[in-house]
């Protein structure tokens, strides 16, 4: 096994890119040669919360990656509505309709009863308990899924979580309690998923938590069994080992340019219950009707929203909502995807004024 243990997920990409260029192995797979690591890999992230990739290369759909958080948050498996951000989840359905391998439904519906209260309940009452487990592979219906050529089954099976006390020296004070999840996975790509999607999710699933628990986010790890890439994606943006991710040093996080929108669960404003109720009626019809509770979704998820649903009609339009988006990372991450793709100037606001902490 190798472990990377990285500030947040630019730092693990491109940690893990060296590990591609150096060890991979080409091998067939179902969907076409990988380039495999011959190792199980684990990705420690230390502030997981730094989420959004900004690699220009990799070109990450920061959009649709944060409207696929609120969408398992909410616990859903429609492919219609997570389609409108990437047409290609349509690809991933068996019946059109709905994703059966769908991380929100599996922690909040899937075995009888939504798994998340529960994990909340259980470190409110013990916060010291090793016992607190968020299943998402289903033994009893998923193997058969397998066996009929299904398109979309879970690669990631089960999260730990548990409440720590960060690592500190004996001149150190001990700091405050903090919610650590880990992550066990069967396959990951390391391209669309880990690094991708699943640092994403993942890292709000563990903010959700943590906000509902009452502790700080701790730190997010990875247990890859098989961490690959697709031969043909990663010929595309690093075609030989002279060509690396931006350095991660480069990032707007180290620079503090961008901040993590905190908290997302705000007290002030009322429970995770409430909380609860913003998800889902963000993913529903009258979202642009509703009055929202907490912060969270007017000011970061309906900008983004919005935002996308202008980008082909005013791309300039589009950047101007943008820009009422109160999260500092997404705001840049999509400013410069709607830069890349329809050719409109990033705000020079944007990449040199560092965020207003919350």
């Amino acid at each position: 096994m190798r472990i990377i243990v990285a500030r947040n997920v630019g730092e693990a990409y491109a940690v893990a890119t060296s590990h591609v260029h150096e060890a991979a192995q080409l091998q067939d797979s179902r969907n076409g040669p990988v380039l495999w690591l011959p190792y199980p890999l684990a990705t420690v992230l230390r502030r997981p919360l730094e989420r959004v990739l900004y690699d220009p290369v990799r070109d990450a759909n920061p959009f649709f990656h944060l409207m696929e958080a609120v969408w398992m948050l909410a616990g859903c498996h429609d492919v219609e509505w997570i389609a409108q951000f990437n047409q290609r989840m349509r690809e991933y359905s068996d019946n059109g309709v709905t994703l059966w391998g769908a991380y929100g439904r599996r922690w909040r519906s899937w075995f009888g009863r939504d798994q998340l209260p529960a994990v909340i309940a259980a470190l409110r009452y013990d916060p010291t308990t090793r016992r607190v487990v968020l299943k998402i592979w289903d033994p009893m219906a998923d193997p058969s899924r397998v066996a009929e050529g299904g398109r979309d089954v879970p690669c990631n099976l089960v999260v730990t979580v548990q409440v720590t006390l960060p690592p500190h020296s004996a001149n150190a004070p001990v700091g405050d309690s903090q919610l650590d999840l880990v992550v066990f996975a069967r396959s990951h790509d390391l391209l669309w998923g880990l690094y991708g999607a699943n640092a994403v999710h993942f890292g709000y699933l563990l903010e959700y938590l943590a906000d509902a628990v009452g502790v700080a986010p701790g730190s997010l790890t990875f247990v890859s069994a098989n961490a690959h890439v697709y031969a043909t994606e990663w010929a595309k943006r690093y075609p030989d080992a002279t060509h690396w991710p931006d350095s991660y040093l480069d990032g707007p996080y180290e620079f503090g340019i961008v901040r993590p929108y905190r908290p997302l669960i705000h007290s002030t404003y009322g429970t995770v219950e409430d909380f609860d109720r913003d998800l889902r009626a963000f993913v529903g019809a009258a979202w642009q009707r509703t009055l929202y509770a907490h912060p969270f979704i007017p000011e970061v998820a309906t900008p983004v929203r919005e935002a996308w649903g202008l980008r082909d009609v005013d791309a300039q339009a589009a950047m101007g909502r943008l820009g009422e988006c109160a999260a500092s990372d997404w705001r840049l991450a999509c400013g410069q995807w709607l830069a890349r793709h329809r050719h409109v100037p990033v705000p020079g606001a944007w990449t040199t004024e560092p965020a207003v902490a919350r």
